[in-house]
């Protein structure tokens, strides 16, 4: 169901929502908020229409975690256009239509964006409990119409103490072991969960330090060497390509040992 100007109601927007999971009535820390905060994208990300595949995930995180979901520049967040179009003095029929129509774009796109800050921040609260809810509410409350990114920010400023050393331990975490059967998948959550901590812990890591870090992981296990030649000769080197390019290479691999399986070469055939 479609509101004023083509927006999206929030309760449509909720449908979508996946389940919330079970609220702890510890106190929050920053690692414990990151968990929040992935339930909190995934549930941005519900929200798909065309020309935005992620959704809304801007409205859920800031833009040096964003690198980790695409290559594409951050989305700006759309200004209000106010209620109503205003037309260049003397604008012709076509001219005042066309007004019309980027106004509704901008319109449905900017309230768009508010209700999902509203959705998230709910969210937040629910998972939080009754009285951490509401400390965090009397956090923010000088905050006018605050955006789903400066509550979480709140939030973190009040429960996500990070140390020297746990910083250091989560750079750590960002190489630690991981083998070529437990999947790509895998590796790039390690990479996500490390990196996040990272940004809110207000010392993010630089791109090209991501992609080393994978690149130390992939190939620590030696199952990927002629794909990490290929690598080398690509153009483009950033972490979505890098996603991309080994991905296709486990595909392959995978191949190859089922092949390899069904002739009776693989690890389990008998001599």
């Amino acid at each position: 169901m479609a509101a004023i100007n083509g927006t999206t109601t929030a309760a449509t927007m909720k449908e979508s929502f996946p389940s919330m999971p079970p609220v702890t009535d510890s106190t929050p820390t920053l690692k414990s908020l990151l968990a929040c905060l992935q339930h909190i994208i995934n549930c941005a990300q519900s929200f798909r229409i065309t020309g935005q595949p992620l959704g809304l995930l801007n409205i859920a995180i800031p833009a040096p975690a964003y690198v980790l979901y695409t290559a594409d520049a951050y989305p700006a967040r759309t200004n209000s256009p106010g209620e109503r179009p205003f037309y260049a003095p003397n604008a012709g029929s076509i001219a005042r239509l066309n007004t019309e129509n980027l106004f509704a774009i901008a319109y449905r796109q900017h309230h768009d964006e508010r209700t999902m800050d509203s959705l998230l921040i709910d969210r937040l609260y629910a998972m939080l409990g009754i009285e951490r809810a509401q400390d965090l509410r009397d956090a923010v409350v000088a905050l006018a119409d605050p955006t789903f990114l400066q509550v979480y920010d709140q939030a973190v400023a009040l429960w996500g103490i990070a140390t020297p050393f746990s910083r250091d331990e989560n750079r750590k975490s960002l190489k630690a072991d991981w083998h070529e059967i437990d999947g790509m998948a895998k590796l790039w959550r390690q990479i996500k969960t490390a990196v996040s901590y990272a940004v809110y812990a207000r010392q993010p890591i630089p791109p090209e330090q991501i992609v080393d870090a994978a690149l130390i992981c992939i190939n620590r296990t030696q199952a990927y060497k002629q794909d990490y030649l290929a690598w080398k000769r690509l153009p483009v080197q950033n972490y979505a390509a890098l996603k991309v390019h080994f991905e296709q290479a486990e595909r392959y691999r995978r191949e190859v040992e089922d092949k390899a399986s069904a002739l009776g070469y693989g690890m389990s055939a008998t001599d």
